[in-house]
C-alpha cells in the first residue's frame, strides 16, 4: 500500500482516486433500491434528491449540478437498472471487440485503426468516468458513430432490373 500511495501521490491522487471508491460504494447502494430499471435516466443527480443533495454536500458541490459517480457502469446501474447497465456494457463490448476484430482479421484501413483506438480510450475510461451515457459529449456521439460505423448497409437494388422485365411480346403473323 506504500508504493501505491507514493505512486498516486506523484501524479496528485490518493488511494481512494479522490474519492472514486467512496462514490462507487455509494453508487452500488443506490443501485440497489431499484435494480432492475433503475431510477430513471438522468433520475438521479437531480436538485432536491435527498441522496444526490447528501454526495454533493459531502463533496463541496455548491452548484448542485454536473457530478456523476464516476464510473460508467455503476451510474448506468443507478440511473438505468441492470437492464440498461447490460445494454450499454454490450454495446460498449461489441463495439470495441468489432473494430479490433477489424483490425486483426480483415485489411488495416485508417477509419478501422482510428475507431479502435477510440474505443480503447472510451473503454478505460468508462470505468473511471461517465462520457457516454450523457447526450451533447463528445464520448457518446463517438461510442454510438463507431458502433453504427460496424453496421454494414446492403446495396439497394431496383426492382426493376432487366432480369425481372417480362419478355416483349412478338406479332404473330
Amino acid at each position: 500500500a506504500g508504493l501505491l500511495d507514493f505512486v498516486l501521490g506523484v501524479f496528485g491522487k490518493d488511494s481512494t482516486l479522490t474519492g472514486r471508491t467512496y462514490l462507487w460504494e455509494q453508487g452500488w447502494e443506490a443501485a440497489q433500491q431499484a435494480p432492475i430499471l433503475g431510477v430513471g435516466y438522468a433520475g438521479y443527480w437531480v436538485q432536491g434528491f435527498a441522496e444526490a443533495e447528501r454526495l454533493w454536500n459531502e463533496f463541496y458541490i455548491t452548484t448542485r449540478s454536473g457530478f456523476h459517480f464516476h464510473n460508467t457502469y455503476i451510474e448506468a446501474l443507478v440511473e438505468l437498472g441492470y437492464v440498461g447497465a447490460t445494454l450499454i456494457s454490450l454495446i460498449v463490448v461489441r463495439t470495441l471487440w468489432g473494430h479490433i476484430s477489424a483490425l486483426i482479421f480483415r485489411t488495416w484501413q485508417a477509419e478501422s485503426v482510428i475507431l479502435a483506438g477510440v474505443m480503447v480510450l472510451l473503454f478505460i475510461r468508462s470505468f473511471v468516468e461517465v462520457e457516454t451515457l450523457n447526450p451533447y459529449i463528445m464520448g457518446s456521439f463517438l461510442l454510438y458513430y463507431s458502433y453504427f460505423k460496424l453496421v454494414r448497409v446492403p446495396v439497394a437494388r431496383p426492382w426493376w432490373t432487366a432480369a425481372n422485365l417480362p419478355e416483349p411480346e412478338t406479332a404473330r403473323g
